[in-house]
């Protein structure tokens, strides 16, 4: 459960928070004091802590201090005041604070601040399976970030306060946040060379300086992003999930791009190869075989019978047989060599470098594999006869239809033969 430690001297917005907080299922701890948060502390398990500027026996600039230099820093402080000035949010940032609510902010604000504190979102999710790389040599600046994901679930993070310790790293990551000022080296060179090294990771650079030309120059060496310091919570975390929202989308397009890919050039039931491919592959094995006077073979398998096995069991039957068949022969032959469905039942092999007789070897090898398999149905019994050709100066298409009537040979001696 998500546990909030809240110190604040005003009894409204304690109520307020408290309310915000249990409905949406958080431990909520309420405190008026820096001695009694203390205690709190060393008791209980805090996830966040939200507190006021003035507080009973002390301040929020005080108590921010303190946390800094106790073995609680690495808690995610929240800031909430009534005096809500860019100078104000300033201070806190530069003392740790994470993020900034004013006091004036409204119950249905409250509540979506909470919400996205508490909520799981697709993206949230992926975005805690990333690796993240930080880079900055300010140590509290990485302790604002640490702080900033650690509250969000988000600890598959490496921190570097160097650029040595960075550049040694060997790790790929998905995400990194760059310093643009560094020293030994730019920030702009260094996101260049990321760049140019990982074309698919996001990259967001952070830095103080607002100069239009800066930010320009940064994203045009590569950058994704641009996160201003001091930082806001809510605004730091939002052009994360943005880009990193960018990044899957992309990544799923990539993977179907690919899965296309692949269905234009697999039989969709077997996943041997297609007619199309195995023809077109066809063409470049020969015209390498004839470029540099290499040998190549292809086998052309039928399935035996193969419609009175579909009339006496069905076509669901049938299709199994298929698969089974197509993945015996895949297995009786190379890597190297291409298996891909021809026809109906009918299987081409294309064996680069192989000649005649040991194509005819592992095409005997694949028959004897078929004719062993053994199916559920009982009475169910499958072989397959071939024709091996070896080449000899003819097209692609000769090729084939030599190793086809050399099938035929096989089908006309009794089947389950090889020719």
């Amino acid at each position: 459960m998500f546990s909030v430690l809240h110190i604040d001297n005003s009894t409204f917005f304690k109520k307020l928070l408290k309310d915000a907080f249990t409905n949406h299922g958080c431990h909520y701890i309420p405190s008026s004091n820096m001695a009694a948060a203390f205690e709190i502390l060393e008791s209980q398990r805090v996830d966040m802590i939200l507190t006021a500027l003035e507080l009973e026996k002390g301040n929020g600039d005080e108590f921010l201090k303190q946390i800094n230099t106790s073995k609680f820093n690495n808690i995610p402080v929240v800031v909430i005041s009534s005096t809500d000035s860019l100078e104000k949010r300033e201070q806190m940032f530069a003392l740790g604070a994470i993020d900034f609510i004013p006091k004036d902010i409204s119950h249905d604000q409250i509540i979506t601040y909470v919400q996205k504190l508490t909520r799981k979102d697709i993206v949230e999710s992926k975005l805690k399976e990333l690796s993240i790389a930080v880079l900055d040599d300010s140590a509290t600046s990485l302790n604002i970030i640490r702080n900033i994901l650690t509250l969000n679930g988000i600890k598959n993070v490496d921190y570097f306060n160097t650029v040595d310790d960075f550049l040694s790293a060997e790790k790929v990551y998905s995400i990194y946040l760059v310093d643009v000022i560094l020293p030994k080296m730019s920030g702009e060179h260094l996101i260049f060379e990321l760049r140019k090294k990982y074309k698919n990771s996001v990259i967001i650079a952070i830095s103080a300086i607002d100069h239009y030309k800066t930010i320009s120059n940064i994203l045009l060496s590569g950058a994704d992003d641009y996160i201003m310091k001091p930082f806001n919570t809510s605004i730091f975390m939002a052009r994360i999930k943005a880009n990193v929202r960018t990044f899957l989308l992309l990544n799923e397009i990539e993977e179907k791009n690919k899965e296309l890919s692949r269905m234009v050039i697999r039989d969709g039931l077997t996943r041997t190869y297609s007619h199309n491919y195995m023809y077109e592959r066809m063409e470049k094995e020969v015209k390498e075989a004839e470029r540099y006077k290499k040998k190549l073979a292809v086998v052309m398998f039928d399935i035996d019978d193969f419609k009175k096995t579909n009339d006496q069991f069905g076509h669901q039957v049938g299709d199994m047989v298929l698969v089974k068949v197509a993945d015996t022969i895949m297995k009786s032959f190379r890597e190297v060599d291409i298996v891909g469905r021809y026809g109906g039942e009918e299987f081409l092999v294309i064996l680069p470098e192989t000649d005649l007789d040991h194509a005819k070897i592992s095409a005997e090898r694949a028959r004897g594999a078929v004719e062993n398999i053994v199916f559920r149905e009982k009475k169910l019994k499958v072989t397959i006869s071939g024709g091996v050709a070896e080449f000899e100066k003819e097209t692609a298409l000769q090729l084939v239809e030599k190793a086809d009537k050399l099938l035929y040979i096989s089908k006309d001696n009794g089947k389950n033969r090889i020719s």
